[in-house]
């Protein structure tokens, strides 16, 4: 972003600051798109907490 304020202050940039943009746009859609992948199996994990290991436990312990 330091090349975008650069630019900013020079004439006729505008295509290249919006370049600039665009790749940290997509930088950051690859870097969201990474995070729900995580997130996704965190919530099968938890899922899977819920549903199978916390009732084992239970019913272990119960014994």
């Amino acid at each position: 972003m330091i090349d975008y304020v650069y630019l900013f202050y020079q004439e006729n940039t505008a295509e290249a600051r919006k370049d600039i943009l665009i790749e940290q746009r997509d930088r950051l859609q690859k870097q969201i798109d990474a995070m729900n992948i995580v997130i996704e199996r965190l919530n099968k994990k938890v899922d899977r907490y819920e549903e199978i290991i916390i009732p084992a436990e239970k019913k272990l312990l119960s014994k």
